[in-house]
């Protein structure tokens, strides 16, 4: 019943972005503030397990870590699409940089391991195949990320579960790389 209708995928696929990037940092500052007064006595140190229960107890918004990282990275993407597009406005480039750097202080507290190695991929194949950035930036920017991630303070780095040897010999079902590599060598094996 659409096909007389002429429809602008341009327009819509604009306004989907900045709605979700829009909603997605309101989210953010949002939990923020929320963060600051959030209490529990199992979390006492402001850790990344501290920051992943507290954003599942946030009321009526709140939900699973995994998934608000991947809405957080998501919504990061469409910002960069944003900020590209050739008819965007510098004050709303200047709110897309505030908007990501909130964000990316939201995803960086919950170290969500897959989504940040997910994200970073994406931003790189995006910039190689629109040729903007050289291969010397992106060896840099590898070389940064890996010791930024290696450099974090222990108690909030989830990174250090790749690195730790005891995270492939036995299951420990508080070490989520643990656990994943356990289900796939297992499933590897039942096939």
């Amino acid at each position: 019943f659409l096909k007389n209708i002429k429809l602008d995928f341009d327009r819509i696929l604009n306004i989907l972005f900045r709605t979700f990037f829009l909603s997605t940092t309101i989210f953010s500052i949002i939990a923020l503030y929320l963060l600051r007064l959030y209490r529990h006595p199992k979390f006492s140190s402001k850790d990344a397990d501290f920051f992943r229960n507290a954003i599942t107890d946030i009321p009526v918004i709140g939900d699973h870590s995994i998934y608000i990282s991947l809405f957080l990275g998501i919504a990061i993407i469409m910002g960069v699409f944003i900020y590209r597009q050739k008819d965007t406005p510098p004050f709303l480039k200047v709110i897309l940089v505030i908007g990501k750097l909130i964000l990316t202080t939201i995803l960086l507290l919950l170290m969500s391991k897959s989504v940040i190695v997910a994200l970073i991929f994406s931003l790189l194949v995006v910039l190689i195949i629109q040729r903007k950035i050289s291969k010397n930036v992106i060896i840099g920017g590898v070389i940064m990320v890996a010791l930024g991630i290696l450099l974090l303070p222990k108690q909030n780095n989830r990174f250090i579960e790749l690195f730790n040897k005891e995270s492939y010999n036995k299951v420990d079902i508080r070490n989520s790389t643990s656990i994943r590599f356990h289900v796939l060598k297992n499933s590897i094996e039942l096939a």
